[in-house]
């Protein structure tokens, strides 16, 4: 007998009946079998369950971004967690639902775009560390590392007790490249090695047999960059490169500054303060590549004097390209004539504007992320201050209910709460429904790739002035705000005077930022209060109006949002592959007979080159 149920329903009953099937549910004490036969009679459960399997299955990936103009092939390894791919082999991933219940984080969103960038102009390799616990089963008794792929880029992966045993596997790909030296060529490779890894002392670079075997005096790579920061350590004692690098998504993840808890915690605990002393020492030894110029400016402020840093804006690596990207028309949106809008009308709304409707779009306030750090707080006294204005949510890992801020918002009737999506999901299911994004953050948010996603469709972007946003929302509707979130406190503080909050903050001493934290009001910040909400929200109430009145201020705002952003991309377009095509490669002559060709010479450029293309790429960011 055919089944009514969809391949992908079928092989994801188990997982649904470990889910539903509960105490006090209308499938307890069913087996699974049961539940089976259940699914397979009832048409409104199999429709409903179908449903949901649809929208949790991972989507096609995008097609690979345009690969940057000819040029020279960077010999590239990359270390990152294996956790954040969808492997080939893993039929989860294929067939059954797989936790794509809410939208990636941006930095995950960084992370596959660099992948995918990387693999159009490199000769790549990338090793897929496994330490989560929870996969460990995936290997033998011997942890053995596996060949996998992910989009159809060739993966490396192995769990964290094997990495020897992956780098042994590495060096099998290579073994040409390990060749025989006169004593005196190696020892000048090695001074090259322990420059390259930013120390002159032989107890600063740990040598093991299996990184020897790989070929570490004669580094195999032109580059490796480590995207997690608890990878760095390994990738540059044993990954032989001539560079490393490692992206630096945010300023809290920094061993230095005034906003990471550890250089709190390292003033009372040597154990933390030993960490944040080699987690420096690690960033010395190789260039960071800031997610921002505000994140570079924290790390050439704070960090250790000579620390190299670059701007690496999203676009530097086609974080938004790759596919063709709707841009809506906001000319025929309709105006909304100021009466309240009712739950049941917004509810409404959302149903019609959805990607399987040819209904109006483009007609909600959206905020991504809803949470106390991302601005719940103003958007709640925005949407109760513009009653007529239909409000969406996209709830996110951010996202806590338990906060006060989200249940506000959820008591009001112009507001519709909906479950993130994938991003490659975010056209059909947020996009096309939003008329203004809205980004009012109040903690310093490091960049935020929303806006530049939101302009890019022609969509205008309404956010606060806090450190990242003046560079992400490119549209120029940066709004002034007198809060400033401390996130690893969860405390909100109202600044007095009309300065900047995040470098007023920044410019407090410790002591000050200490008592602040405590409780304890410091010039020119005292706890944040329902009226310095209420002053906060003030610009968005009026720019809003003018995207909701019809005089034409939304087409004028959308067409600007549009320009600007891809004047953005376009500015930036392949800055990554210029910044690592221009560092200095060349290899020691015994290295070039082997990698290079026999008697071939050196093309790889010099110092020079790498000179004007940072300066470039440093004079772009500003």
């Amino acid at each position: 007998m055919t089944s009514a149920m969809s391949p992908a329903l079928r092989a994801s009953l188990p997982m649904l009946y470990g889910s539903v099937a509960k105490p006090g549910s209308q499938f307890a004490g069913l087996t699974l079998d049961q539940f089976a036969q259940l699914v397979e009679r009832s048409p409104q459960i199999r429709n409903s369950f179908e449903s949901f399997v649809a929208d949790q299955v991972p989507p096609p990936p995008p097609p690979p971004p345009a690969p940057p103009p000819r040029g020279r092939r960077v010999k590239l390894a990359l270390v990152v967690p294996a956790n954040i791919f969808f492997f080939d082999s893993d039929e989860r991933a294929k067939h059954t639902v797989y936790n794509w219940s809410t939208r990636a984080t941006g930095g995950l969103v960084a992370s596959h775009a660099l992948v995918r960038y990387c693999a159009t102009f490199c000769e790549l390799d990338v090793l897929a560390i496994d330490d989560l616990v929870d996969r460990q089963h995936l290997y033998d008794a011997d942890r053995t590392p596996q060949v996998d792929a992910w989009e159809g880029i060739k993966v490396l992966r192995g769990p964290k007790q094997g990495l020897m045993k992956a780098l042994d596997a590495l060096w099998q790909k290579h073994p040409d490249v390990v060749t025989a030296a006169t004593a005196s060529e190696e020892d000048a490779a090695y001074d090259i090695f322990k420059k390259s890894a930013g120390s002159d002392s032989e107890d600063d670079v740990a040598l093991s047999p299996a990184a020897r075997r790989l070929g570490l005096m004669n580094e195999v790579y032109d580059v490796v960059i480590a995207t997690q920061m608890e990878h760095l350590k390994f990738a540059i004692e044993h990954v032989p490169a001539r560079h490393k690098c490692c992206p630096v998504h945010d300023q809290h993840s920094l061993p230095w500054g005034p906003w990471p808890p550890c250089v709190t915690a390292a003033k009372t605990d040597p154990v933390v303060a030993e960490e944040c002393a080699q987690s420096s020492h690690d960033f010395r030894r190789c260039t960071l590549l800031c997610t921002s110029a505000y994140v570079k400016r924290a790390v050439v402020k704070h960090g250790e004097r000579g620390q190299k840093a670059v701007v690496c804006y999203g676009a530097d690596y086609a974080a938004y390209g790759g596919r063709t990207l709707p841009v809506y028309d906001l000319k025929g949106a309709p105006s909304f004539g100021g009466q309240p809008l009712t739950a049941e009308i917004c509810r409404e709304l959302h149903r019609a504007t959805g990607s399987e409707s040819d209904g109006p779009t483009n007609l909600f306030a959206t905020l991504i992320s809803p949470c106390a750090a991302k601005g719940a707080a103003i958007v709640a006294e925005l949407a109760r201050r513009c009653p007529d204005v239909p409000f969406l949510c996209v709830s996110t890992r951010w996202t806590r209910d338990s906060e006060a801020e989200i249940q506000a918002l959820k008591r009001l009737p112009n507001v519709v709460f909906a479950s993130g999506v994938p991003s490659e999901r975010m056209d059909a299911q947020v996009w096309r429904r939003t008329r203004v994004l809205l980004a009012p953050s109040v903690w310093p948010e490091p960049f935020g790739l929303v806006a530049v996603e939101a302009a890019l469709r022609g969509i205008p972007v309404l956010s606060t002035n806090l450190a990242g946003l003046r560079e992400s929302n490119v549209t120029g509707q940066v709004l002034p705000c007198p809060l400033l979130m401390d996130i690893h406190v969860q405390k909100t503080f109202a600044c007095a005077d009309g300065r900047d909050v995040v470098a007023a903050f920044e410019g407090l001493s410790d002591g000050e930022r200490a008592a602040l934290r405590s409780g304890t009001p410091v010039a020119p910040f005292a706890p944040a209060t329902p009226a310095d909400v209420a002053r906060a929200a003030e610009p968005f109430v009026a720019a809003l109006r003018e995207f909701t009145d019809a005089d034409g201020a939304l087409e004028t705002a959308a067409a600007r949002a549009l320009k600007t952003a891809l004047d953005h991309v376009e500015l930036r377009q392949h800055s990554l592959a210029r910044v690592l095509r221009g560092l200095d490669v060349a290899r020691p002559p015994w290295v070039r007979r082997h990698v290079d060709g026999v008697g071939g010479p050196d093309s790889q450029p010099g110092a020079a080159v790498l000179a004007a293309n940072l300066a470039a790429n440093l004079a772009v960011a500003g």
